[in-house]
């Protein structure tokens, strides 16, 4: 289950995928069987939200981190280096 949840989080990296995961999931459970009742529904779905949350967390997390990354590797000294190509053309 949880596999199944983090990893549209952690490919997409999208906050809409929180909402929909809180409503599809349950939903889903419920239509196969495998659960009966409103306690049910809002547990599963709040665990949903949950998974994906952390799933788009780290991928936000994670982007940000290869951008400063990739940004500092183009432009070690920062934008008003003087360099060709720093910013300060």
């Amino acid at each position: 289950m949880i596999p199944t949840l983090l990893l549209p989080g952690l490919i997409l990296g999208r906050w809409w995928l929180v909402p929909v995961a809180a409503i599809g999931w349950p939903a889903l459970l419920l239509l196969d069987g495998i659960g009966q009742g409103w306690g049910f529904a809002a547990g599963a779905g709040a665990l949903a939200a949950a998974n994906v949350a952390v799933a788009v967390a780290l991928h936000r997390g994670a982007a940000y981190v290869i951008r400063r990354l990739v940004r500092f590797v183009r432009d070690p000294l920062g934008p008003a280096s003087g360099q060709p190509g720093g910013g300060a053309e």
